[in-house]
């Protein structure tokens, strides 16, 4: 087992260092949402808007959580600042938002489904931590990570399979982020490079038993 964790790590270390471990990820059952971002060529009525484009339509994101596209809108469900922000559609009926929440004191973030149909909010959650990774989403499921912080939330009832946070190991500058997510078999790999030790940590979970792992 010690053999086969070691051959993994290597190679997903040689993906992450070229840069592909998102791009291989979105295959088959497996999806990215799109990180929104700034387009300078773009007149932005409001400082700091964000645009994402998710299938043909592009939407437009304002820092107070407003989100438009053509003469349609929706509100998120925020008070905050929000910052990072990834958006993904679900059979061009719903729109899924995964955001930072900047409260000026404390970070966090959210994750909220859309009826596009009504524009009204169908569940919000909270995602206990800021620095919001990448969200991967297979099948009826979005693997989502923050600081200290893995979980797997099921995109129907809006509730967590299940959820792991106070992971963040202070003294070893430990899973501060995440940077990928692989699956193999029944095992699911939220991996970490470590800017200070320059090696991978990872948190390990059992899709079967529910149990995690970790490696630091």
């Amino acid at each position: 087992m010690k053999t086969i964790f070691s051959s993994l790590i290597v190679i997903l270390s040689f993906i992450i260092s070229l840069g592909l471990a998102d791009s291989r990820q979105a295959s088959n059952n497996i999806r990215l949402p799109v990180k929104a971002k700034s387009l300078r060529e773009k007149p932005n009525l409001v400082p700091d808007t964000l645009f994402a484009k998710v299938g043909n339509t592009e939407y437009r994101i304002t820092t107070n959580g407003i989100i438009s596209w053509g003469k349609k809108s929706i509100r998120l469900n925020t008070e905050a600042w929000v910052g990072k922000i990834f958006l993904d559609t679900i059979d061009k009926k719903y729109l899924l938002v995964f955001y930072e929440e900047d409260f000026a004191t404390e970070g966090g973030a959210s994750v909220e489904k859309f009826d596009l149909l009504v524009r009204k909010s169908v569940w919000h959650k909270h995602i206990p931590g800021f620095n919001l990774g990448q969200p991967y989403i297979k099948s009826e499921f979005a693997y989502i990570n923050a600081i200290g912080m893995v979980g797997k939330l099921n995109l129907r009832s809006g509730k967590y399979a299940y959820e792991f946070s106070d992971l963040y190991d202070r003294q070893k500058s430990a899973f501060n982020h995440f940077d990928s997510i692989s699956f193999h078999n029944n095992l699911t790999y939220f991996i970490s490079k470590n800017h200070r030790t320059k090696r991978l940590d990872t948190i390990i979970v059992d899709e079967n038993s529910r149990q995690i792992s970790i490696r630091k």
